[in-house]
């Protein structure tokens, strides 16, 4: 009996742990999840990831990458005056640290990262030996 196997693919995973995220972060926002939501795409030369923060300084975002791993870590502070009592505190101190299987190792300069309007967008290449290529059949 022949059977089709499927080879075992990498993006197929990570859009899957994309799909979680969604369904994570959708849900524990209800429950008051400090950060906000994530998308995840994959690409046949790479991964972009976007995350909305908004209010979250630039200056706490901690990214590396350590083999085929992306960390993430960031935080905010709501600034209060001295001796101000809270009437309503919707609003509050927030850190986050969220971690990445990403499927290949990066190379130390394909990632690239950038914070604007509330957004973080983080771009980590494939190295050149991890993007398919065409193989021409000779006839």
């Amino acid at each position: 009996m022949l059977t089709h196997i499927r080879p075992w693919n990498p993006l197929a995973e990570l859009e899957s742990f994309g799909r979680e995220l969604e369904r994570a972060f959708g849900a524990a926002e209800a429950a008051g999840r400090p950060h906000g939501r994530w998308n995840i795409y994959a690409g046949d030369d790479g991964v972009t990831l976007t995350a909305e923060l908004p209010g979250y300084d630039p200056e706490r975002f901690a990214i590396e990458v350590v083999g085929e791993h992306l960390k993430i870590a960031g935080g905010r502070t709501v600034a209060r005056g001295e001796g101000d009592r809270a009437v309503l505190n919707e609003r509050r101190d927030e850190s986050f640290e969220e971690t990445l299987a990403l499927g290949f190792a990066p190379a130390d300069d394909a990632v690239d990262a950038a914070y604007e309007h509330g957004v973080l967008t983080i771009s980590v290449a494939k190295p050149a030996a991890e993007q398919p290529r065409k193989i021409a059949v000779r006839v």
